[in-house]
């Protein structure tokens, strides 16, 4: 629930520390801070990080065509573009949109 908070992208460690009433720890500080410079995308008018796995994650185990493209699909979901995935797997960009539908 935290992790979609419009304080945590809008706001500054000392704004969101008066707000809620608490002196966060250095610990929690720096979670705040990693949380705030993370990319996020709307989906369904929700924001949520984006890039929960590496590229190498999603298609490290996409030995066959169907496992690759069903990587991209979810490669996609999470955020990252059409030319950053055809770049990591050495495919024309056009390639990667004809998977995107």
């Amino acid at each position: 629930m935290y992790k979609n908070s419009k304080l945590i992208y809008e706001l500054n460690d000392e704004n969101i520390q008066d707000i809620i009433g608490v002196k966060l720890n250095e610990g929690e500080l720096e979670k705040l801070q990693e949380l705030q410079h993370q990319k996020v995308i709307t989906i369904n008018q929700k924001n949520r990080p984006v890039y929960s796995k590496t590229l190498s994650e999603y298609f490290e185990e996409s030995d066959t065509k169907v496992k690759r493209n069903a990587s991209i699909r979810l490669a996609l979901e999470d955020g990252y573009t059409q030319s950053e995935i055809a770049k990591y797997l050495k495919l024309s960009r056009s390639t990667v949109s004809k998977i995107d539908w």
